[in-house]
């Protein structure tokens, strides 16, 4: 599959996954001590999902996300 065609679709769904969490009264969690470094339970959901849609369709591809303190590792 193409790049351009797995990231365009993903993004629009993440983007979906967002506006239906928008209105939602969320707990902000400070990441590293840094007050400026905030985190919700939304950009968790939003992660999980982007990680998942990326092993799924490259599953040799190595994740890194801003979201968990470690590597999302897929060997090939």
């Amino acid at each position: 599959m193409d790049y351009y065609d797995f990231i365009v679709p993903t993004i629009k769904k993440a983007g979906k996954i967002l506006l239906a969490h928008y209105q939602e009264k969320q707990a902000i969690s400070i990441k590293g001590g840094d007050i400026r470094n905030i985190v919700t339970k939304t950009d968790f959901i939003i992660n999980d999902f982007l990680a998942r849609e990326i092993k799924n369709n490259y599953p040799e591809h190595a994740i890194y996300s801003e979201e968990v303190n470690s590597s999302l590792v897929s060997s090939g």
